[in-house]
């Protein structure tokens, strides 16, 4: 009988010991945490173009397909300097020649290619000029491919 009481009584220091731990780690913070101080960073929460349209911001001359349905279009501010511009669209276009004209399109007009990826399907890669930064990516459907480009000013 003592040795249960005293078995019992060690669980519950070890339960209490694990209790303190847990509130420690999850609810301590240091005074300098953006959360304490009222300085969280932005979120970026998009503000979506109307369905089928782009949004003002996003270059135009990025959807080569003029026959592109657009899905969405949103822009995001992460910070006053940080702004992104998204665009994502259905084409019957074909991957190959989807691919093609966007690694011409890009090269042709002084943007640098880089982090090219080809899997079954997908097909993308960052593209980089003076001003702007890119990342351009396309899924295909086998009747239609998902164009998705994210646009943001250096």
């Amino acid at each position: 009988m003592q040795a249960d009481r005293q078995k019992n009584l060690w669980a519950w220091i070890g339960l209490a010991i694990v209790a303190i731990a847990v509130l420690l780690v999850f609810d301590w913070r240091p005074a300098s945490h953006p959360s304490m101080t009222g300085n969280a960073a932005p979120t970026g929460t998009p503000t979506f173009a109307p369905q089928g349209q782009l949004t003002p911001q996003f270059p135009q001359e990025l959807v080569l397909d003029k026959d592109a349905q657009v899905i969405s279009s949103y822009s995001a501010t992460y910070s006053p300097t940080v702004h992104e511009y998204s665009a994502v669209w259905n084409t019957s276009t074909s991957l190959a020649t989807l691919r093609a004209d966007y690694k011409n399109y890009f090269t042709s007009n002084g943007w640098t290619v880089s982090n090219e990826m080809t899997f079954s399907g997908v097909d993308g890669f960052h593209a980089e000029n003076a001003t702007a930064v890119v990342a351009f990516s396309i899924v295909d459907h086998r009747t239609s491919r998902t164009v998705t480009i994210g646009y943001s000013l250096k």
